[in-house]
């Protein structure tokens, strides 16, 4: 027999951790895009770059923070010097507190290949973050496409025309994060779960 226990989430926890500071890294006068994840090939890191590449060539105004650490970050860093991307794209190293991070960003993006069960974007609908993900068999279980974020294609085009719409449609954005702050994404009820387990 078996009991699922899904990753308990605390939308009462990750919202008072959330008001603790307004990260030093961020700036008001451009849109904040958000990735987090371990700096490895699963998680497709360099397609930030590339994607950044596109964003900057169309003169779109933004800067792209990556928290995490991995065995890729020296790749990534000369990507992002090969693309003269150090003004665009920052490698900030984990945070002990990443809650502030996805409040005041704009946009949480996942480049994923793929993934088991997100907690990054649970940890974004209830910080009621408007999310553009790629496209991995599990996505469909967390975000529902064009309420809660954007699910686009495995590649770089897909990806860029994601962010481009939830930054010039305003209508879209609005309404994803509307429908994120309507609803609770928390799940702390499912502790009991493991309460009745250890009995």
């Amino acid at each position: 027999k078996f009991t699922i226990i899904p990753n308990i989430t605390s939308s009462k926890v990750i919202k008072e951790k959330a008001e603790k500071f307004y990260p030093s890294e961020y700036t008001n006068k451009t849109k904040n895009i958000l990735s987090i994840g371990r700096l490895t090939e699963q998680k497709a890191f360099e397609r930030v770059v590339y994607v950044s590449d596109l964003m900057k060539k169309n003169e779109i105004d933004f800067k792209w923070y990556i928290i995490g650490d991995g065995y890729e970050k020296n790749k990534l860093n000369l990507l992002i010097e090969k693309y003269d991307l150090k003004d665009k794209v920052k490698l900030i190293g984990t945070k002990e507190n990443p809650y502030p991070y996805i409040k005041y960003s704009d946009i949480i993006v996942q480049t994923s290949k793929f993934e088991g069960k997100s907690i990054v974007l649970d940890e974004a609908k209830i910080l009621a973050k408007p999310i553009v993900s790629t496209k991995y068999n599990s996505v469909v279980d967390q975000v529902i496409n064009e309420k809660e974020g954007l699910v686009v294609e495995q590649d770089i085009i897909s990806i860029y025309n994601g962010i481009y719409r939830m930054i010039n449609d305003k209508e879209l954005y609005n309404n994803i994060e509307e429908f994120l702050k309507r609803n609770d994404y928390g799940n702390e009820h499912n502790i009991k779960l493991f309460y009745d387990i250890i009995k």
